[in-house]
């Protein structure tokens, strides 16, 4: 499936709306999968808020929620290329009960959320959920929310009490992990708690696009650039280096530490890493 954020609107793979009568479909006791492409994703590149995602399903008479996949379970691996991939499962008892008198109209929406927990992107799909008899008879699964926001967060990491399924040591284990990005690239956003993975080729210019950043908060990453085996030149301009490298060895991971302070890049190397 494809989207416009320009248009606000479902589009077809040509950038085309999509007819507002076509609908998405989704039966019970099924699991659909969704390859969903942003088509205009230079707009929304330039957004570094986003920290998690979730895609939901509801209907349009109460807007209660029949289908929910948490962040754990979208694939954004790809959204440097505004590509996002999950499922959704519609064996939920709330989905059985509420298509069980007759087919109900609703939405799919796809939200990506920022570190305060509001939602800083929401893409609808018009859709149509409907019953049908489960062969396997299994139980339902539970609708799951793990959206987490600003204070609730603190609450948890000041020992107070919250009403969730999710523990100090949950967090502390989600906080401690970051997720490595390979990338293709040279241009590449500054995005806090995260790894970017560049392969080196002759002549690259390694640059950092800082548009979206504040000046009143500090942000750090890591980047991970890979020597081939044969040295090659490359440079990367606009940073401040707490120590001059040498890139001079092949076969090499160097794990370089970046930290916007408001004003400029600055970079350090951490630690080399032979690679075969």
């Amino acid at each position: 499936i494809f989207f416009s954020l320009a248009l606000q609107s479902r589009t077809t793979k040509d950038k085309e709306p999509v007819s507002p009568t076509d609908y998405l479909h989704f039966v019970y006791g099924r699991q659909e999968f969704f390859n969903l492409k942003i088509c205009d994703f230079e707009k929304f590149k330039t957004d570094s808020r986003i920290v998690c995602w979730d895609a939901i399903v509801y209907g349009c008479d109460d807007s209660e929620v029949i289908c929910h996949t948490i962040d754990a379970d979208i694939d954004s691996s790809k959204i440097s290329e505004g590509i996002l991939s999950f499922f959704i499962v519609t064996k939920t008892e709330n989905f059985r009960d509420k298509t069980r008198t007759g087919n109900i109209h609703g939405w799919m929406e796809v939200r990506g959320y920022d570190s305060d927990g509001a939602i800083a992107c929401c893409m609808k799909f018009r859709c149509v959920a409907e019953y049908s008899n489960d062969p396997s008879d299994n139980v339902p699964t539970e609708l799951v929310d793990d959206i987490a926001t600003k204070s609730w967060v603190k609450n948890i990491l000041s020992g107070g009490n919250a009403d969730s399924f999710v523990s100090k040591e949950m967090l502390d284990a989600a906080i401690a992990e970051l997720p490595i990005r390979q990338f293709e690239n040279t241009v590449f956003q500054i995005v806090g708690s995260t790894v970017v993975r560049h392969n080196l080729s002759e002549n690259d210019v390694v640059t950092f696009d800082t548009s979206s950043l504040k000046e009143d908060r500090s942000v750090t990453m890591e980047l991970w650039l890979t020597m081939p085996e044969t040295v090659v030149s490359f440079s990367i301009p606009d940073v401040v280096w707490i120590e001059e490298p040498s890139f001079d060895t092949g076969n090499m991971l160097y794990a370089i530490v970046l930290r916007w302070d408001g004003e400029k890049v600055l970079a350090n190397t951490a630690y080399t890493v032979e690679v075969s």
